[in-house]
Formats: structure tokens, C-alpha cells, sequence
């Protein structure tokens, strides 16, 4: 209701909260800061705060274009209205907010150009998402046969949508040829609609303390997203512990990933499922994926290199202000 008639994104006035004002007003009553980096751009609120300070916004996706795809893929007509409704809010708060800042991190190029176009003044820049190759190393153990694993926060709506998507279009196809193949939707706080979605086959985890033990162990990572923005950190995690991976156009959005080379990428969910199924079927096939998958995010995604990346960004971001 207070986004509603604030008129603003119901995802960013849930995080304009008095006490996180406060906290940030005392802060810049007590110190001097030279550069502020807000994570996400629902923590902008009190930005006005820290005036002199060279301020970025690391976004980690478009929601304009996550409640766009929500309304282009849920049936339910308050769903498309609610979606339709929180992208327009969202177009505007982004064009009132990300100019008033020194520089945008997106995690893409295509989300970069996307910020850029929105309105005069925004300073976008591309800082890709990342994987630890040590810790998401492969594992040593031998993989369960015939299980998949979809992995991630199972509150989160697109994550939820997924999981409908993969029961209802994508698993009967599966199952057809492969009655006995047992799938793991891993991840903290799921939604009713997935719980509901456990049973002969099926099982729903919750919050796991350890993902890589699910990693390690199934035979085939999938990520059937039809909504979403950003990069998908699922898909770098996956890849670096060496398992292989079917997604959605959606899903692997942004990863410079080649379909039939580091991974494979359908969005029909009949060959989604052929796509699994053949992967379940030719060992080799998964070996040549994990390889050539290992590469990529070793050479592109390794934490290190992307953390040297934004830190060249930012000594930029502040010699210029010092020029000044």
C-alpha cells in the first residue's frame, strides 16, 4: 500500500524503512566518506545523505524487465496487471535515481545499454556477476543417476514460476522415457506453490546448508526461468562445480555461454526435455559440456578478476572526482 501510493516499486518501498534512514544519517553525521556503493538500487532512499561522496549503485538486474516477463508469463490477469504496473514504477524511479548518481554497475553489457537509455546523465557501466572457482570446486564423489537439480531462493517469484513451468510443460516429457529420473528443487523459504509441487520424484528441500552437496551430486543442473533479469550466479556455481547445464534463454541471460558448447539453451519445453534427456544418456556429451563450461568461468567469471575489474571502475570514478 505505501508503494502504491507513493508511487513507488513495491520491491524498493519495502526497503525505505526509518530505521535504515536513520542509521545512514548518524553515519554521515560521524564521518566523511569519499565514495558510497549502494547494493541494489532499493537502497538509494538517503542518498541525498552523503552529498560529496562518489556514489554507485550495483543493480544486479533490470526489474523493469523482470516484472515485464512476469506479466507476459503468469495466466492470472491480476498478475499481468501487477506486473505491467511495477515495471512502469520502476522505469520511473530508475530515470529520477540512477542520474543523481556518479556510475551504475550492471551486470551485463545488454543491462548496461538498458540502464544508459533510460534517461540523460545515467553513467552505466558493465561489472559481471562471479563465481569462487576454490570453493564451487568439482567434486570428488560419484553422481546419483537420473537427478536433476534446480537450485535457488524458492520465495523469490521468478524462481517459483520456474518450478511451475518445469512440472507442468517440461518433466512429464521426461518422465515418459525416464519413469524413475528424481528432481531436486533446493532452496531457502519456498513459496505454497512449490511445496505443493513435491511428491514421487519430487523433492523439495528448503534451505540447504551446503549447496555444493547437492552440486556435487545430481546429474544434470536445469533453470527453466521464464521471468528474470541480471545473470543467474546458479549457472556460474554450476558450471565451476563441474555438472552440466540446460537453461532457458532467460535463465542464462548475460553469461557469455555458447549453446552446444558450455551449455545448452531451449526454451520449448519438449526440447528442454530432449535436451536433459540426452545429457542423462551420453556421458561424454555432459564431459564435453563440463569441460569446455569449467574454462569459461575460470578465465571470465573467477571472483578475482571481476572484483580487479570494479576496483579499476571505482580508482576511475574517484580520480576524476579528485580532477575536479
Amino acid at each position: 500500500a505505501k508503494g502504491f501510493f507513493s508511487g513507488t516499486p513495491v520491491t524498493y518501498s519495502r526497503y525505505d524503512q526509518p530505521k535504515f534512514r536513520d542509521l545512514q544519517a548518524r553515519l554521515a553525521a560521524e564521518n566523511t566518506y569519499d565514495f558510497i556503493m549502494f547494493d541494489h538500487v532499493h537502497t538509494t532512499h538517503a542518498m541525498e545523505l552523503f552529498p560529496n561522496a562518489v556514489r554507485v549503485v550495483d543493480t544486479q538486474n533490470n526489474d523493469i524487465t523482470m516484472y515485464k516477463r512476469w506479466a507476459e508469463n503468469r495466466p492470472e490477469p491480476f498478475s499481468r496487471l501487477f506486473g505491467n504496473l511495477q515495471a512502469s514504477l520502476c522505469r520511473r524511479f530508475l530515470q529520477r535515481t540512477l542520474p543523481k548518481l556518479d556510475a551504475t554497475f550492471a551486470v551485463s553489457q545488454k543491462e548496461a545499454d538498458e540502464f544508459g537509455a533510460l534517461a540523460n546523465g545515467i553513467n552505466a557501466l558493465a561489472v559481471p556477476n562471479g563465481v569462487d572457482t576454490d570453493y564451487f570446486s568439482f567434486g570428488t564423489g560419484e553422481r546419483e543417476p537420473e537427478t536433476l537439480l534446480f537450485l535457488g531462493n524458492m520465495g523469490w517469484l521468478p524462481n517459483a514460476d520456474g518450478c511451475e513451468f518445469l512440472l507442468r510443460d517440461i518433466m512429464p516429457e521426461i518422465q515418459k522415457r525416464r519413469p524413475n529420473v528424481h528432481l531436486v528443487l533446493a532452496g531457502h523459504e519456498p513459496r505454497p506453490n512449490v511445496m505443493a509441487l513435491a511428491g514421487p520424484g519430487v523433492e523439495v528441500t528448503g534451505f540447504v546448508p551446503d549447496v555444493r552437496t547437492y552440486l556435487h551430486s545430481a546429474t544434470v543442473f536445469i533453470v527453466p526461468l521464464r521471468i528474470g533479469a541480471g545473470t543467474r550466479l546458479k549457472i556460474l556455481e554450476a558450471m565451476a562445480a563441474g555438472i552440466p547445464v540446460v537453461s532457458t534463454s532467460v535463465g542464462c541471460e548475460g553469461i557469455a555461454g555458447e549453446d552446444g558448447r558450455h551449455l545448452l539453451v531451449r526454451d520449448d519445453p519438449k526440447a528442454f526435455a530432449e535436451a536433459v534427456l540426452d545429457l542423462i544418456e551420453h556421458p561424454e556429451k555432459r564431459q564435453k559440456l563440463i569441460d569446455a563450461a569449467h574454462g569459461l568461468v575460470s578465465s571470465t567469471y573467477e571472483w578475482r578478476i571481476i572484483t580487479r575489474r570494479m576496483v579499476e571502475e571505482i580508482d576511475a570514478l574517484l580520480a576524476a572526482r579528485r580532477a575536479t
